[in-house]
């Protein structure tokens, strides 16, 4: 296999990682949010709370919330790529058409091999971030789920 291949290859797989990540936001994000939504439905009137409801409640909330964030930083686009390169869309489009053919044209195959590397490489930095933002996302939904059935729980009898 020639190295441009090869790098191409690379590239498809750091992509596929970053769709990856990407696809897992809707599930946790739509947990979180019902989670969320159940809460707010049996939020107490300010009179009924007590401070365990308040402990219990606003514990279950902040990680759902932090989750939240967290999953907003999967989603966040990462537009900065390599300076020079002819493949990363955000720098190419900065590029005259003319221009841009010009010096596609005018590239060995050892410079867009690199330039290929340097966008794979790009890549797996941002799937290795996009992944680290989920598994915090996850690991808080997870910790508020106890919080969150306590919560439930405690309130569902408040004012009846």
């Amino acid at each position: 296999m020639d190295t441009l291949a090869l790098a191409e290859r690379m590239l498809d797989r750091q992509l596929e990682w970053v769709r990856t990540a990407d696809a897992k936001v809707a599930p946790v994000f739509a947990v979180d949010a019902a989670m969320l939504g159940v809460l707010g439905v049996r939020l107490p009137h300010l009179d009924e709370f007590s401070f365990a409801v308040a402990v219990v409640w606003g514990l279950a909330a902040a990680a759902l919330l932090l989750s939240l964030i967290c999953l907003g930083l999967v989603a966040l686009p990462r537009l900065d790529g390599p300076k020079e390169s002819l493949f990363f869309f955000g720098t190419a489009a900065k590029i005259e058409a003319g221009d841009y053919i010009a010096r596609l044209l005018a590239t060995d195959e050892a410079h867009i091999t690199e330039d290929v590397a340097r966008q794979a490489h790009r890549n797996a930095e941002i799937a290795a971030t996009k992944f680290a933002h989920l598994k915090n996302a996850s690991l808080l939904m997870f910790a508020a789920l106890p919080l969150w059935l306590l919560a439930i729980t405690i309130t569902r009898n408040i004012g009846q």
